[in-house]
């Protein structure tokens, strides 16, 4: 499985209501199956939605290597292989609580709800030559 890649237009001078509708019309097109879960390996997934996907890590070896998180759910064995790692003795939740906080921003929180509230001027898309999205 690939990770589609996902491009925001840069926010020119003097052009900030267009540049932000083509960012949300890319974060819209590209971004529901991220938004959905279904790429949360990949690292935007992690800065956006750190709550959802730290938790996955602890379940899921993959998912806690490609984002950095292996050696504290899943440490290797004398044999170099992965083993889940036993609960501490509080248990998971203080851990992913503390990994959560340390991965989360409020300007990143805001900026992803503004892209998400916001609403193309002209309500609809289209696409140019090269299938890049115009508003």
């Amino acid at each position: 499985m690939t990770t589609p890649a996902i491009f925001l237009r840069p926010l020119r001078y003097g052009d900030k209501e267009n540049a932000l509708s083509g960012a949300v019309c890319a974060l819209r097109d590209s971004g529901d199956t991220l938004c959905a879960g279904d790429y949360d390996r990949s690292h935007l997934a992690m800065h956006l939605w750190p709550e959802r996907v730290v938790p996955k890590c602890a379940e899921d070896a993959s998912l806690a290597i490609a984002h950095g998180l292996d050696e504290i759910f899943w440490p290797t064995d004398e044999r170099d292989r992965l083993s889940k790692k036993a609960p501490p003795p509080g248990g998971w939740r203080p851990v992913i609580v503390r990994l959560v906080a340390e991965r989360s921003s409020q300007a990143v929180k805001a900026a992803l709800q503004s892209l998400v509230s916001a609403r193309s001027p002209s309500g609809r898309t289209r696409r140019g030559r090269r299938g890049n999205i115009h508003a």
